[in-house]
């Protein structure tokens, strides 16, 4: 494994209470549908995310131009969409009618169903722009192991000497980013050419990286000294994330300008969304609204994610920069 050089960058500057007013918000729930989550947006600005419709069914769905597309493969008594590519195809899981957990690609209309040889459950995270596809699941001996997907064939992901693994990332030229246990602590790991680094900032007691652009710059979360918080890691430095006065922050997605999403919680105790742009913090919390997560952000700068308005109802978020 390759000597990191590790250099922490502190940053601190939380954008003013003007800055709320930066977004506006277009709530997201399927007609009938009881909840719902926007979990990813592409360049396209084509949503996906997951629900529960009238029958307690939980469901995938596709929302482009004010019309949403419901997801289930057929015969699966559930699904949920978690990713789509610029080209409009989709990962996600869900249980077959044999109470079977597996991925699934949908593409076209048409449905591929994603289960290593062996294995015993899958799940499907992410999709690239080439069509590669990663995610994690168990095989026969219990083991929990990440994978990649790509033109029929499996490749599994467990990084040497550690317990189990999951992928949560990929980027177009095939570096994959997760997390896994190391016997000793949960840490972040990079997939690239074949070889596996280890991604636990200085200091910190557990990390996964979530997600990771096309400079191959990563983004994560973990445990650290005082709280859990953000980071960013590109050749071999860390930056800290965590808005100032803010309790705790997650950081899940970062597109290819650099922008991270993710969600916290401030020193009133209140969840809200953040982007993180070259050391600015901006909130995401739509009006009225008691609680917001943000998942995911294109390189159009458009957030989605999830949250519960006023009355108490699950609906997903889209927040675009004014």
């Amino acid at each position: 494994m390759k000597k990191l050089l590790l250099i922490f960058i502190m940053t601190a500057c939380l954008c003013s209470a003007g800055c709320k007013g930066r977004y506006t918000y277009v709530e997201l729930l399927p007609p009938g549908w009881q909840g719902a989550a926007a979990t990813f947006i592409n360049n396209s600005g084509t949503v996906v995310g997951y629900g529960f419709d009238a029958t307690d069914t939980d469901k995938g769905f596709i929302y482009s131009n004010g019309q949403y597309t419901e997801l289930l493969p057929p015969e699966w008594i559930s699904a949920r969409a978690y990713a789509i590519n610029d080209s409009g195809a989709v990962v996600g899981d869900g249980s077959d009618s044999s109470n079977t957990d597996k991925g699934f690609i949908y593409d076209s209309g048409q449905y591929t169903e994603l289960l290593p040889p062996g294995w015993i459950s899958a799940t499907a995270y992410f999709i690239n722009n080439n069509g590669a596809v990663v995610g994690w699941g168990m095989d026969d001996t219990g083991i929990e192991k990440g994978f990649i997907y790509r033109n029929g064939q499996y490749t599994e992901l467990l990084f040497p000497g550690w317990v189990d693994s999951a992928a949560f990332g990929i980027n177009d030229s095939d570096d994959v980013v997760g997390m896994g246990f190391t016997g000793s602590t949960n840490a972040g790991f990079i997939y690239r050419d074949g070889q596996y680094t280890e991604l636990l900032p200085p200091g910190w007691f557990a990390s996964e990286a979530n997600a990771i652009n096309a400079s191959g710059v990563i983004a994560g979360d973990g445990s650290g000294p005082d709280t859990d918080q953000g980071f960013l890691y590109q050749d071999g430095e860390y930056t800290e994330l965590l808005p100032p006065g803010w309790a705790y922050v997650y950081a899940y997605a970062i597109n290819n300008k650099e922008e991270v999403a993710g969600w916290g919680a401030d020193n009133n105790d209140t969840e809200k969304g953040f982007v993180y742009t070259k050391g600015i913090y901006s909130e995401l919390l739509p009006p009225g609204w008691v609680y917001a997560d943000a998942y995911a952000l294109n390189d159009s700068s458009i957030v989605v994610g999830v949250g519960e308005d006023a009355n108490g109802l699950m609906k997903g978020f889209i927040a675009t920069p004014r």
